[in-house]
């Protein structure tokens, strides 16, 4: 009774497994194509230089680390604040905006002062403001560690 059963599980077994098609053949490492990304055009502007309602956003968004994307008529305005600091020598930093295949990436570092600088003994509210013809695509912010910067 135990061989009968134990032939009937091993014949069970054998009919659930198949062997991968031999014609299909796996992508190799090299093989793998990734999204092309374009670098976007892009242009720093101050808060002086942007519209109206974009000096309002900044200054809304200034006390809290945050980013923010606003269109006004055919252009789109990045906002990405630090936050309230307690001394100068803080600065938002954009290094790159590109296009993907599904979205915009913006890549941004927030620098701190090194030990050694001089800074102004004041609260200071660093940001950073791009911008770059607008795009129906979702944008996407990534905070660049400096450390990871070669």
């Amino acid at each position: 009774m135990f061989t009968m059963y134990l032939l009937i599980m091993i014949s069970l077994v054998a009919c659930g497994t198949q062997d991968a098609d031999p014609s299909i053949e796996e992508p190799k490492g090299d093989e793998i194509q990734l999204s092309e990304q374009t670098d976007v055009p892009y242009t720093l502007v101050t808060s002086d230089q942007s519209p109206v309602d974009i000096q309002d956003k900044v200054e809304e968004m200034k006390m809290k680390p945050s980013t923010e994307v606003i269109t006004i008529g055919d252009r789109d305005y990045i906002i990405v604040t630090m936050g309230e600091q307690s001394t100068g020598g803080y600065e938002v930093m954009i290094h790159q905006v590109v296009e993907v295949e599904a979205e915009v990436r913006v890549w941004y570092e927030f620098k701190s002062p090194g030990q050694d600088d001089s800074v102004t003994e004041a609260f200071t509210y660093p940001y950073a403001i791009v911008e770059m013809e607008h795009s129906d695509k979702p944008i996407v912010f990534n905070e660049v560690e400096a450390e990871k910067i070669e």
